[in-house]
């Protein structure tokens, strides 16, 4: 099954977690493109009914065999942004915002990163508008940076309630980025 996006109460939440990273250009609907794993496997996401989209009969001849020139195609598939309009604008504004943030100028770019000054790490984190600075374990910096490593509960339940790691799928993503000095010094424990 194609679930493109979660319910819309929990999409609001969502996407400010990732503001600090480099927005879209543009927001556009799913497209069943040629060669793509949605047309070459379409069992695997519940997919049927795949068609040319209609363009097509506008551009070719009516005797052109369009499936085989098509790059394009409809189909029918279960997804919450296509089938819930109210769902599609919450979408289309939260991309719009996070586009926005990023034309204020780099200096005001939404940050989610962790720097070690001193000997000392630290989370710094404007996503929602105040940037904070907050010193922070070893062990805390590497949840930010790489999620979940071992069963470090503590540490996770920190990341979470920071929005420093999603889960998603009982995978632990991490969010927070760092300059490569302090990725290679985390990264090579």
């Amino acid at each position: 099954m194609v679930v493109i996006l979660q319910p819309t109460g929990l999409l609001r939440a969502y996407v400010p977690l990732i503001y600090h990273l480099n927005p879209p250009l543009l927001v556009r609907p799913l497209e069943i493109a040629r060669f793509s794993p949605y047309y070459e496997h379409p069992e695997e996401y519940d997919i049927t009914g795949i068609t040319p989209s209609d363009v097509y009969k506008e551009i070719f001849p009516k005797d052109a065999d369009i499936a085989k020139l098509a790059w394009l195609f409809t189909a029918s598939y279960k997804c919450e942004s296509r089938d819930d309009r109210q769902l599609n604008d919450v979408i289309r504004k939260k991309v719009q915002t996070w586009m926005d943030l990023w034309k204020r100028g780099k200096a005001n770019i939404p940050v989610l990163r962790i720097i070690k000054e001193e000997q000392q790490f630290y989370l710094e984190d404007s996503r929602y508008g105040s940037a904070i600075k907050e010193k922070i374990t070893r062990e805390q910096a590497k949840m930010a940076l790489f999620g979940l490593l071992s069963n470090e509960i503590d540490e996770l339940n920190w990341g979470m309630e920071k929005k420093v790691v999603y889960c998603y799928e009982n995978k632990y993503i991490p969010l927070a980025t760092a300059n490569p000095r302090v990725f290679e010094e985390l990264n090579n424990e």
